[in-house]
Formats: C-alpha cells, structure tokens, sequence
C-alpha cells in the first residue's frame, strides 16, 4: 500500500503541525502524520512511556529526517484523535457516526488521554452517544462531561443496532442513572431560580453588591409604584420582576433537564404583559432589559456550576 501524507493540518507543510514537526505517526491504512512529540507527551502518558527513551538511531524507519512511529489506529481515527490534542487546529471534522465516536473514544481510552480534550468536539456535538460510549468503556471523566452536557440538549436515543454494539443491559443501567440525575438537576435549578424572586418571601441579601445594583431591588428613582419595597426590615423585589421570575420557574417545571442555557433563554424570554408593566416606570425602561441578560448570564454560569458540583457525586459507570 503506497504511504500517502494527511491532509492539513498534519500535512509536511501545513502550519499547524508540519511547522517544527519532530514526529511522523503512520496509521494502519498508511497515511503519515506529522505531529510534536512533545505535545504527544503532555497529552497521553502512553505517549510519555512510548518515548521516555531515546529512539535507536539504526533500523528505524524515518522521513525527511524525522522517525516514524506505526499505529494500529485508521487514518480517520487518528486525525480526529490529533485534532482533539491541537487547541489551535481549525475542525475540519465532525463526528455524527457512531463507529466514529466509537472509535475516537476507544482511542482516547487506549491512550490515556484527559476527558476535556474530548469536551471540545464530541461530548457537545453528540452527548447521549458519547455518554453512552463513556459508560461503556467506563471511561468515568468523559461519562461525567457528557453528563452535564445531555442537560442542554434533548433527548436523541441511539439506533437499535448501536445498542447492540454496547450491550443493551449496560446501556439501560447506564441510561437510568443519567435519567435520575438530570431529575436531580432539575430540581435544583427551580429552586436556585426560585430563590431569586419567585417565591413571596424572598429577600435580598444586602452583602451582594451585584444584586443589590439591579433595578428591580433600587428603592428610588421608579414610577407608578414599581421598585423595591420594604418590610419588615425586608426588601422584596419590583412586582414586574417577580411576576416575570414565576414565569420562568414555570417554563424550567415543564424541562426534563435543567441547564444553565435554559434558564438563560428562559429569563430573556419576556412576556408582553412583563413588556407592558416594565414600560410604566422609565427607569425600569431604561435599565430593566440590559440588567436582566447581565442576571440571566449570570445565573447561567451558577446553574452549571451547580450541575458540575452534582455530577461530581455521582459514579456513572
């Protein structure tokens, strides 16, 4: 079989790894990548084992001066392998077919490599086939990656042939722990929205500097009754701002799942009677919509904090 070069960015003289390239990687069907050693090395201790001594300079295989090193891996395999190691390699490739991801994951296992290379390409594109796959190699890091990424995607089951590729009892015990967990995430997204003006008798904590800069918990400066009001040493939120709060709550009972994008969307989803009670008072108009996506990001990054911590408690496969 006649050697052939891969394409860009592991090609001689493509600039992302041809540049300095110390290395040739030749896959099973003969294509010949040119890589770092050093990268190879930070990225997999197989890698790191493989070339903890120096190379023999006799008999060994080279190409333009730079030592080859076969692999048992397909060419496909091996370029989305790579391109998971390259921050900086454009993604020339997605991964939609399950032998693919199949694969891609075998090899990430084989080689030891760190679960948040994959995060990058695979576990957003497909999280449920790459979850399942995770549990299946009990590959524990990428289950728990993919975990919380199943929480921003609906649900997409597998093909009846993938299922019989991992084992249908395996995959169904699999399947219910992620389905208790993301109803564990759920819950808890309601209620740390909730938290934030939903429920009658939430106050506001002084101390937060950021939430207490939010229009609907200023006291002056508002019209037509709107503000924060004050009770028994109490604040409580703009009316506008909790009648909008009950609504998203409502929107995040009716998920599945709870991520830190839903409540986004959620939050930047106004109604028109919200729309209609914001426009009474000109200092909410001026200040209200601007503030509420600074609140929704900010709620976002806590919602996924939040999952991050709850997947860390649970052993997915």
């Amino acid at each position: 079989m006649e050697v052939t070069d891969a394409l860009p960015p592991f090609s001689p003289k493509s600039t992302a790894a041809g540049f300095d390239a110390d290395l040739v990687l030749r896959s099973s069907d003969k294509v010949d990548f040119h890589t770092h050693k050093n990268l190879l090395v930070m990225a997999s201790p197989v890698f790191q084992d493989m070339f903890a001594f120096p190379a023999p300079t006799e008999g060994v295989e080279a190409r333009d001066g730079l030592p080859i090193v076969e692999l048992e891996e397909s060419s496909s395999t091996l370029r989305r392998l790579l391109l998971l190691l390259y921050p900086q390699a454009p993604n020339f490739d997605s991964l939609t077919i399950f032998d693919d991801i199949y694969l891609v994951c075998r090899a990430v296992d084989k080689y030891q490599i760190p679960a948040n290379a994959l995060h990058r390409d695979l576990v957003k594109a497909e999280p449920y086939r790459v979850y399942a796959i995770a549990c299946h190699f009990s590959l524990r890091d990428v289950a728990k990656l993919a975990a919380c990424e199943t929480l921003k995607d609906a649900f997409h089951p597998l093909d009846p042939e993938d299922e019989l590729k991992l084992g249908r009892d395996g995959l169904t015990s699999a399947m219910d722990v992620l389905g208790r967990f993301q109803s564990v995430c759920a819950k808890s997204v309601v209620k740390l929205v909730s938290q934030h003006g939903a429920d009658s008798d939430v106050r506001m904590w002084e101390e937060d500097w950021e939430t207490a800069n939010y229009p609907w918990w200023i006291t002056e400066g508002h019209a037509g009754g709107c503000g924060c009001t004050e009770y028994d040493m109490e604040l409580y939120p703009a009316g506008w701002f909790k009648k909008h709060m009950a609504g998203v709550v409502d929107v995040l009972n009716h998920r599945p799942t709870g991520s830190g994008d839903d409540v986004f969307r959620a939050l930047m989803d106004f109604t028109q009677p919200t729309l209609n009670d914001i426009s009474k008072c000109q200092f909410c108009s001026k200040n209200a919509v601007k503030s509420i996506a600074a609140f929704a990001e900010r709620l976002r990054q806590q919602v996924d904090a939040a999952n991050e911590a709850e997947a860390n408690k649970w052993d997915f496969v």
